[in-house]
């Protein structure tokens, strides 16, 4: 059974997702593609510590919205943090970058599309 997913976006650190003092949650846009099937519109929260540095360890994959039961949580949580530290750790907007100058941005928006095969 192949799945594709196709991110969009992440718009990060985002209040209306739940980001407060001391976490921030950002959203991943994507679509996905199983057995024929296209399922667009799709989103999934990632949630690290407010002053986290986007490892792996920090990260935390929430419950994706529309996906298949098919799909392998495992797999999907893997493509999903590589995908967001790719795109946040090489636009230069790690929270790590702003620690101590006391200033947060929210809800910024950074875009790639990128098509990962599980």
């Amino acid at each position: 059974m192949a799945t594709r997913i196709i991110f969009h976006k992440v718009v990060q650190d985002g209040l209306e997702f739940g980001s407060d003092d001391t976490r921030s949650v950002s959203r991943v846009f994507f679509d996905l593609e199983e057995d024929g099937r296209v399922y667009k519109g799709l989103y999934v929260d990632v949630e690290e510590p407010a002053d986290g540095t986007h490892q792996t360890d920090e990260i935390t994959v929430g419950k994706p919205q529309g996906v298949p039961t098919s799909v392998d949580p495992e797999s999907f949580e893997r493509a999903v943090c590589v995908y967001y530290q790719r795109l946040v750790n090489s636009a230069g907007y790690g929270k790590h970058l702003a620690k101590g100058k006391g200033f947060r941005t929210h809800g910024d928006t950074l875009g790639l599309e990128q098509a990962v095969e599980l």
